[in-house]
């Protein structure tokens, strides 16, 4: 919520008689930018779509079953309608003058019955759009928010690139759409400070529809029986592993690796490595898997890279991971991530390793997952991925401070980004002759699917630029992936 609400007029457009949750969330997050009533207009205009029996059925049971089964609450259920106050879409015309914002939540959006600057329509593929994708095992899927101008053109505000459910329709929508309801408030604050003038045409290209529903079925019902097994007997351990590295040479994966050892109750993971006293540090997570939650540790690098002396320095009865540490006026700091706390952390060691006290809880009420902080031109940097209701941690943010434990204001142009591929941090910053270089998680077939590395080309309160240095996969030493670096 902002500390001073504005006085931005707004207005949503749902196509149905009845608001669904998703909606209503996106309606109460409006109310906290504005202190002004939210209109919200109907369009009751009926719409004719044949749909394959066989299809309904599948929607129906895939809805059904995963409302039981899934943590994903369903957003698309109806709600009592009769504590909001609704017009009919034909008044908008005569009221458009006296708003500044309408969100356009229509599904048929690529119709150009209302131009306008003021007018943003959301665009998520259609059910048999998405269906297809599933059925033809892509990976990801993009969604848009546009407007069209008085020549009918579709200009681009923000895209999104977030990774396709294999297994669920149903998942796949409320995942998209939910991570918007989330998304539009931040990008109304954005454009509101920005008065951004050049906006990119937006082409958006008619996906294929499903047509085989009888094989979509068997690789659906396939795909749930392999889900179900993981579930059940396999479970994901992470480990890290050591190598030597001269300056030149920082981005690559030798052979001569040192793993650490673990037992099967537990992994490890999130390593950050500190030098001092010229003895090499390492920080890590240790998951234990039966509770599933982590704790943060910490030992000594041999020089045959083993780690010894290990010891716990963190341990919450929630869970704690990513010990992302600098180093500022002769102490150590960490921000560990601590999103299941909903908090964001901030310790500091007072003598090297001995004790960790937690000295201030910063950017209250904002979830994150993965920061990592840059001090670079007197500024200090959080570079994070913001957490949506449904725990998508898609949107690439950057906070700035003039000290620790300073207000931390939000970039002018937050979100930055909102891409699987490269969203979520995988690391420390990284200082490379006149060059820094920002690791990024691949999340798009599964989580820490492979690191790309950005470099940072423009760093400033009004803008920020990157572009892709490197890749790795971790092939063929670490088949299915690596997430830290």
């Amino acid at each position: 919520m902002l500390k001073n609400k504005s006085k931005l007029r707004l207005a949503v457009i749902i196509s149905k008689d009845k608001i669904n949750l998703g909606e209503i969330f996106l309606i109460k997050r409006l109310s906290n930018i504005t202190s002004r009533e939210i209109k919200i207009y109907i369009d009751n205009e009926k719409k004719i779509s044949k749909e394959n029996k066989m299809f309904k059925i599948y929607k129906f049971v895939d809805r059904y079953l995963f409302s039981k089964i899934s943590q994903t609450k369903n957003f698309f259920s109806s709600s009592n309608k009769k504590s909001f106050k609704y017009k009919n879409i034909k008044l908008l015309k005569k009221d458009i003058i006296q708003i500044d914002r309408i969100i356009d939540l229509r599904k048929n959006n690529l119709k150009d019955d209302i131009n306008s600057k003021k007018v943003w329509k959301l665009y998520i593929p259609s059910s048999k759009e998405l269906s297809q994708l599933i059925f033809t095992k892509n990976k990801e899927v993009i969604s848009y928010i546009f407007f069209r101008d008085k020549n009918k053109k579709k200009l681009l505000i923000h895209n999104a690139t977030q990774r396709l459910n294999i297994y669920s329709l149903h998942i796949t929508k409320i995942l998209i759409y939910m991570g918007w309801m989330s998304r539009i408030p931040d990008l109304i604050i954005k454009f509101k400070s920005n008065k951004i003038q050049n906006y990119d045409e937006l082409q958006i290209k008619k996906l294929k529809q499903l047509n085989n529903y009888y094989y979509f079925f068997l690789i659906i019902l396939i795909r749930l029986l392999f889900k179900a097994a993981n579930h059940f007997f396999i479970n994901d351990t992470w480990n890290i592993a050591f190598q030597k590295n001269n300056n030149k040479d920082l981005f690559s994966i030798q052979n001569d690796l040192s793993k650490m050892k673990f037992d099967n109750s537990n992994y490890f993971a999130d390593p950050f490595i500190v030098k001092e006293k010229n003895n090499l540090y390492c920080f890590f997570e240790k998951y234990n898997i039966k509770k599933k939650k982590g704790i943060i540790q910490v030992g000594q690098i041999t020089n045959d890279l083993k780690v010894k002396k290990i010891k716990t320095i963190i341990n919450k009865k929630y869970h704690i991971s990513y010990p992302y540490i600098i180093k500022d006026k002769n102490y150590f700091w960490m921000i560990p991530e601590t999103s299941r706390n909903n908090s964001f952390e901030l310790y500091q060691c007072s003598k090297f390793n001995k004790k960790w006290k937690l000295k201030k809880k910063i950017l209250k009420k904002l979830r994150t997952v993965d920061s990592s902080i840059l001090y670079y031109r007197n500024i200090y940097w959080l570079f994070t991925s913001k957490v949506d209701h449904c725990k998508n941690s898609d949107d690439f943010c950057i906070y700035w401070s003039k000290n620790l434990f300073g207000e931390w204001k939000p970039h002018k142009m937050n979100p930055i980004f909102t891409n699987v591929n490269y969203s979520r941090n995988a690391g420390s910053i990284i200082k490379h002759g006149n060059s820094i270089i920002r690791p990024a998680q691949s999340c798009l077939e599964r989580y820490g699917e492979k690191i790309n590395f950005f470099k940072i080309e423009r760093l400033s309160k009004d803008d920020y630029k990157e572009k892709l240095f490197k890749s790795l996969d971790g092939q063929p030493l670490f088949k299915h992936g690596m997430h830290t670096w």
